[in-house]
């Protein structure tokens, strides 16, 4: 068996860690109203009433 890299396992860890980010931010965007990165609906309730008239 060939030994280790540190390079090669360093580089696998970062992969990880840039996987799991992007799944996180596609899950908390997910749920807009609530969650660390929160949208208001103020706009969009303006929008609802501007195109109610």
């Amino acid at each position: 068996m060939a030994p280790r890299n540190p390079l090669v396992l360093i580089t696998i860890m970062l992969g990880a860690v840039s996987i799991a980010s992007v799944a996180y931010v596609i899950v908390d965007l997910d749920t807009l109203f609530r969650g660390m990165i929160v949208v208001s609906s103020h706009p969009l309730r303006y929008a609802l009433t501007a195109l109610a008239r």
